[in-house]
């Protein structure tokens, strides 16, 4: 009877940490669309308040006018513009901008002022639309400080319009701030909620992905553990009992060297440091393609490269084999074996391209739902995790699928 080597893991130290806090693809699809969203509505109110702009200028001194007018608009509308880039710093950057921007305006207006009223309910421009600002702070901040700068937009332009309105259209101050508070806090309450969730859901994908990862590493661990331990039972226990029992037979002996060799084949495989060759990596590949089904055929180009001159490294050559072999198990569960299931290796001075094909079924990637990770996983995240390394899936109902591997040297 074998030894089994040391226990698997658990899986929960498998599972890496959650790297950075950089938007994830949820969250940064969302950030954008409220970008544009955001930019189409300065647009909106920039057309909308223009009618109120005379009144302004004429209690106002021109150097706030003029400056605040253009500063507040522009960097509103290029907060859109940010989001059409889909660019997530330059949407940060000029959200900031904006914010900034218009929090100074509204707060320097007071010593702009010349004194004179505006005789109308409206009042000054920037006070119809304060809450379009504390909306985009929640594309940059969390709720503390998105609430803090919706208190102050709120109170400071509520007192600001108390002030240069004439007592016939005058409202009460307090009953100003409370309305336009309230009015601002569903919208922004909603945006920051709306945000909350996107980074639940990127973080939940991100764990799940994690667990996906995880129990690959652990499967594979498993399967090696399993395969040694049944070359310890079949090879080197059954040699020495042999040996035990027969002496120094020609039989004893050529199963010993077979168990060598075995033992130097699982040593070339899994511990070599050096590059490999064409003709070493193929087999690799191939057998990793063969252990998933013996009846897909693997061609291979490219086996005449000279040794001496090409080489590549272990670990690209394990990654590109075990998406190969995620590739093949995906063909053999959807799609028989007299769909044509195939597969190609083709080799080059600094590039190897694997393609598992079949004319199956098909599917449509889109449909693909989001707790499957054979692909996003095994075969996508695995070859985008390698340096150099892409994977494309070509598939559609009827057509048959088409999975690419390809690592080029960088």
């Amino acid at each position: 009877m074998a030894t089994d080597a040391a226990p698997i893991p658990a899986l929960r130290r498998l599972i890496p940490a959650p790297s950075t806090r950089e938007p994830g693809n949820a969250e940064t699809r969302i950030l954008g669309q409220f970008a544009i969203f955001l930019g189409a509505g300065y647009l909106a109110y920039l057309i909308i308040t223009s009618g109120y702009f005379a009144a302004a200028f004429d209690v106002s001194a021109l150097w706030w006018s003029i400056p605040a007018t253009v500063g507040v608009f522009a960097s509103g509308i290029a907060i859109g513009v940010a989001g059409l880039m889909r660019s997530v710093h330059a949407i940060r950057v000029t959200t900031t901008v904006a914010l900034l921007v218009f929090l100074v305006a509204i707060a320097v207006w007071p010593l702009a002022w010349n004194g004179g009223l505006i005789d109308d309910p409206h009042g000054l421009w920037f006070v119809q639309f304060n809450g379009l600002p504390a909306l985009a702070a929640a594309l940059v901040w969390r709720v503390p400080r998105s609430m803090l700068y919706l208190l102050a937009v709120v109170v400071v332009a509520a007192f600001d319009n108390y002030l240069v309105r004439t007592p016939a259209v005058s409202s009460p101050l307090l009953t100003e701030m409370a309305f336009a508070w309230g009015f601002c806090l569903v919208p922004v309450a909603a945006a920051l909620m709306g945000f909350r969730t996107a980074r639940l859901l990127d973080h939940t994908r991100e764990q799940a992905y994690g667990v996906a990862r995880a129990a690959a590493a652990a499967q594979a661990v498993a399967t090696e553990r399993a395969r040694f331990n049944a070359l310890t039972h079949d090879g080197v226990m059954a040699t020495l009992l042999a040996a035990a029992r027969q002496g120094n037979s020609p039989a004893v002996m050529a199963q010993a060297q077979s168990t060598i060799d075995n033992l130097h084949r699982i040593d070339a495989e899994f511990v070599v440091d050096d590059d490999l060759d064409p003709r070493a990596s193929a087999a690799l590949i191939r057998n990793s393609i063969a252990e998933v089904d013996q009846s897909i055929p693997t061609t291979v180009d490219g086996l005449d490269l000279t040794a001496d001159t090409v080489g590549y490294p272990p670990e690209v050559v394990r990654t590109v084999a075990a998406a190969a072999a995620e590739a093949a198990r995906n063909t053999v569960r959807h799609a028989a074996a007299s769909t044509g299931r195939r597969a190609h290796v083709t080799f080059s001075t600094e590039e190897i391209t694997v393609t598992v094909s079949d004319d199956g079924p098909g599917f449509e990637l889109r449909s693909v739902p989001a707790h499957r990770m054979g692909i996003a996983v095994s075969i996508v995240g695995r070859m985008s995790g390698l340096s150099g390394g892409t994977a494309d899936i070509v598939s559609a109902p009827g057509s048959g699928t088409v999975v690419t591997l390809r690592w080029v040297a960088t």
